[in-house]
């Protein structure tokens, strides 16, 4: 049976990534939040609650869990540069740091599509553009790098570039992703069916 830990286990993805795996079978679900409150009801998986800028969380969060699903974020579409990598990319690269250093062997990343740029935004493995408006996606390019130069046979990665994904897509790359691959690091780009927004 594996253990899969979903940070942001509250919000938007992290919510529906959560109730989708609670029904699929060996698997143990740890909801990692700030309230627990807010948890979608009947959610009956363990919960681990806390503030991933506690450093003393990050201790323990991690204990008997194999895969880490990281759906907690905070963003902003302009400025914000310090409230951005206060809040996001530091807790974020400590969180990867305690996960592989608790022997976490698969670390999925939500990340997204506008990481990259719109001629590229198919080819999820192409490099993220740092955009100096928005202080937020270059420290969103920063963490898919720094999970890049993580990956190794003992701690795979993906880069989950989202856009306007389906939540099935979400829930089948969480689950191929968990069983079924062992490349040490591979990215999902937009999934849909016709070309992505420009």
């Amino acid at each position: 049976m594996k253990t899969i830990l979903v940070t942001g286990a509250t919000g938007f993805v992290g919510s529906h990534v959560l109730e989708a795996l609670s029904s699929t079978p060996d698997v143990k679900l740890v909801a990692a939040c700030r309230n627990s409150g807010r948890l979608f009801p009947g959610f009956n998986g363990q919960v681990r609650e806390g503030d991933l800028q506690d450093d003393g969380y990050l201790e323990s969060l991690f204990e008997n869990v194999d895969i880490v699903c990281h759906a907690a974020s905070w963003t902003s579409l302009y400025n914000h540069r310090k409230l951005s990598k206060q809040l996001f990319l530091n807790p974020s690269l400590k969180l990867i740091d305690a996960a592989f250093a608790s022997g976490v062997s698969r670390f999925l990343n939500v990340s997204t599509t506008s990481a990259a740029s719109p001629d590229t935004s198919v080819d999820a493995m192409s490099q993220g553009i740092c955009r100096p408006y928005w202080p937020h996606l270059c420290n969103v390019v920063a963490l898919e790098n720094y999970l890049r130069k993580r990956a190794s046979r003992e701690f795979t990665v993906v880069n989950l570039r989202l856009g306007f994904l389906p939540a099935s897509v979400i829930l089948w790359a969480c689950c191929r992703f968990c069983y079924r691959d062992s490349r040490p690091i591979w990215s999902l780009g937009w999934l849909g069916a016709g070309p992505p927004c420009r």
